[in-house]
């Protein structure tokens, strides 16, 4: 009898949650969260939950997930309710999280702070974006003590090691160099949403080409401040003639060199002046330090020598430091998605800040690699944004596990929503007249999500 009237209950509230998630801009904290659990070869587990009140996660379940070192879990999460607490478990983590909530709905302390934890636990190479340094860095740094761990910090220089996410050794072909070129180039030009458009890809091809005329011609000076320079104090028509000279650059920028031969100098020189403007944001000793040196390699899931490592950044400056977190983030998951690697985690905060290109095609296949990746963001209109919105539904898909939080956005509503899926029942309706003792009885099927 209880367990039948369980099942009542649950049925009872995901009806009543159906109409709420109608009226998205009501704050729904974490009053439901919704998680498709990936067990293999079994499709997926809905697990549905309705904690009063989830506060953040104890001290004392943190310390525990760290010790159980010889448990079969890939990931657990525990988490605060009325009635006492839950423990959520997983036992594959590389089909990736999604968790989707608005500013205070408990991302960080419910799931990223666990996430931290689980991963150093079992000692998975781990790459962190901090977007509000040090809101992760402090449990980061509590997690992982005893194995290797370095920061860059751009929120705070003096704690910070330097890197090169340019070094040749990066770009191993022209493909690979044009790779760094887009993630900088989108990540600056944030008015212009079309990557085909001649503007964006004529920047490209054009920091593709300065980028492998150092790589080939100079390669001991082959660091991006030494790249930036250029393009900002060198006549950029000049600068093209220079690296044109590189029979391989050449072919590059070749778009560029026939649109000068036929009088479209204006043109070119306002394409390569709209780079010359989005550069100079980079243009800054603090981001010529950390970027001046060569003191980090980014294959961090190297299985000779794995480490983990934390990117640090400030919400003030994200305009400045996106573009170049994007960029090490890219460069960094793009050697930890190769076979034969330590099985690795990236956590994502606030990942709608940042652009990493081909992000879609990384989800879908690192996790053959043992590659697992949690993203966080506060609704998918900014996704939309900074993605576009076929590329955005192209990253959503690929995530099988979805976390839904407090939800402030129509679209993220909606979306939450369908996920739900609609239920029909039928209804019973009757009426009696003054002129007629008879019932009359109506049946119809109605939408009870």
């Amino acid at each position: 009898m209880k367990k039948a009237l369980g099942h009542f209950l649950v049925l009872m509230i995901i009806s009543a949650i159906g109409t709420l998630i109608r009226f998205p801009f009501l704050s729904l904290g974490y009053v439901v969260f919704i998680v498709f659990l990936s067990i293999k070869n079994k499709g997926f587990i809905s697990i549905l939950e309705i904690p009063r009140a989830i506060n953040n996660i104890s001290e004392a379940s943190k310390k525990e997930v760290v010790k159980k070192s010889d448990s079969p879990v890939e990931f657990s999460a525990t988490l605060d309710n009325v009635s006492g607490n839950f423990t959520l478990i997983w036992k594959n983590i590389d089909r990736h999280f999604l968790n989707i909530g608005g500013s205070g709905s408990g991302k960080s302390y419910s799931w990223i702070i666990p996430f931290i934890y689980n991963a150093a636990r079992l000692k998975r190479a781990t790459l962190v974006y901090d977007y509000e340094f040090p809101s992760l860095s402090a449990y980061f740094e509590d997690a992982f003590q005893g194995q290797p761990r370095k920061y860059i910090n751009f929120a705070d220089i003096n704690k910070s090691s330097r890197v090169n996410p340019i070094a040749p050794r990066y770009m191993d072909s022209v493909a690979a160099a044009r790779d760094l070129a887009e993630t900088v180039v989108l990540n600056l030009n944030t008015a212009e949403k079309d990557k085909g458009s001649f503007w964006v890809t004529s920047q490209v091809s054009f920091l593709t080409g300065v980028l492998w005329y150092y790589r080939s011609e100079k390669p001991d000076e082959c660091y991006l401040p030494n790249v930036i320079s250029a393009i900002q104090l060198i006549d950029p028509l000049i600068l093209l003639e220079k690296i044109s000279e590189n029979i391989e650059v050449e072919g590059v920028v070749s778009s560029l060199s026939t649109a000068l031969k036929n009088n479209s100098g204006n043109q070119v020189s306002g394409v390569l002046g709209s780079l010359q403007n989005n550069l100079s944001k980079l243009y800054t000793k603090e981001l010529f330090y950390i970027l001046g040196a060569d003191e980090v390699d980014l294959d961090i899931s190297n299985i000779e020598n794995p480490y983990s490592l934390v990117l640090c950044s400030n919400p003030k400056l994200v305009d400045v430091y996106s573009p170049i977190i994007s960029l090490i983030m890219s460069v960094a998951m793009k050697s930890m998605n190769n076979g034969g690697k330590q099985p690795s985690t990236v956590i994502i905060d606030e990942g709608s800040t940042l652009m990493i290109p081909s992000l879609e095609r990384v989800l879908a296949t690192c996790r053959k690699n043992k590659m697992s990746i949690f993203l966080a963001i506060q609704d998918i209109s900014q996704m939309n944004v900074k993605y576009g919105k076929e590329e955005t539904k192209q990253i959503l898909a690929n995530f099988n596990n979805q976390i839904f939080g407090k939800i402030n956005e129509l679209e993220t509503a909606e979306y939450c929503s369908r996920i739900f899926g609609k239920e029909y029942r039928e209804a019973i309706s009757t009426s009696r007249s003054k002129s007629t003792p008879n019932f009359g009885v109506v049946k119809s099927m109605f939408n009870d999500m």
